[in-house]
């Protein structure tokens, strides 16, 4: 009498599997072990350092206004409108009014003194001057910084100068 034993293709493999399954537990339990240990934890886990730090953006979701964009106007990246920004008001004392001379920050017009002052939005690490090359007598202006915030240009600061660039300096936020 023959025996027939039915054929099994992952007869040889089965030890093998089992070993291996046995071996990956053994290690999952060495390795949330380790976790208790603050030195291992340094290397086993890569957020563990991010505990407690929000990694959420608070930002609103819908916008106050809706965006309107007409040709012409520059259209500022998403990482402009995240940055604090501050306002100055650079008024010219001295002639009355110009529209001769202009505002320049970091190296572009944002506006004219024919109005008799300038308002910018600045942010920090930008450059403000006023060029006053077409001025005939040196100008007087005068920086205020309304909202406060800013180490420099401090508030009530008096700038002179004509025939060229006047610089009133880098802008730096209060830490």
């Amino acid at each position: 009498m023959s025996r027939y034993r039915p054929y099994r293709p992952f007869e040889r493999w089965e030890p093998f599997i089992i070993r291996l399954a046995v071996c990956c537990a053994a290690a999952l339990l060495i390795v949330q072990a380790l976790l208790y240990q603050d030195t291992p934890r340094s290397y086993l886990s890569r957020v563990d350092r991010l505990e407690g730090d929000p990694v959420t953006w608070q930002t609103p979701l819908v916008a106050g206004t809706p965006l309107i964009i007409s040709e012409g106007s520059p259209v500022a990246n998403r990482f402009t409108l995240l940055r604090d920004s501050r306002k100055i008001v650079v008024r010219i004392v001295q002639p009355a009014a110009a529209a001769d001379v202009y505002a320049v920050l970091n190296g572009e017009r944002v506006g004219d003194f024919g109005s008799g002052e300038v308002t910018v939005t600045v942010y920090d690490g930008d450059y403000l001057e006023i060029d006053a090359g077409r001025l005939a007598t040196p100008g007087r202006f005068v920086v205020a910084v309304p909202d406060g915030g800013l180490a420099s240009p401090l508030h009530g600061t008096i700038v002179e100068g004509g025939g060229g660039a006047v610089p009133v300096g880098k802008v730096r936020f209060k830490q």
